[in-house]
């Protein structure tokens, strides 16, 4: 499918990486229930996200920081964390517009943060 247009949040910090999330829009449209299971609805939840809570992240990040790419995208479903682990890992950390999922060994990529 051709991008018609990406539409970044209009808070998006690229140094804090806040409000990290983007829409696409395509050129043409297309059915759900012909992608045969590869694409699907996402649901906006009606409450916030709770520590162990199960998120699923997706992305095309790398696995290494120097690696390339990923082609297709990956999928992994992980508990969210408590606030305190997230500053420990990144001092931009901001609960207010984000969160952190995963475990040891499962995990979103370099460059999946913004993925849901």
């Amino acid at each position: 499918r051709k991008v018609k247009e990406v539409i970044v949040h209009n808070r998006f910090n690229l140094k804090t990486l806040s409000n990290d999330i983007a829409l696409v829009k395509l050129r043409n449209p297309f059915y759900i229930e012909e992608s045969e299971g590869h694409i699907g609805a996402i649901c906006i939840p009606k409450k916030m996200f709770t520590i162990m809570n199960k998120v699923t992240v997706t992305g095309w990040g790398k696995i290494s920081a120097t690696g390339p790419s990923m082609a297709d995208m990956h999928a992994a479903v992980v508990p969210v964390k408590e606030d305190l682990i997230c500053r420990r890992k990144n001092k931009g950390y901001n609960p207010k517009s984000m969160f952190c999922a995963g475990t040891s060994g499962e995990e979103s990529c370099e460059g999946d943060s913004g993925s849901a």
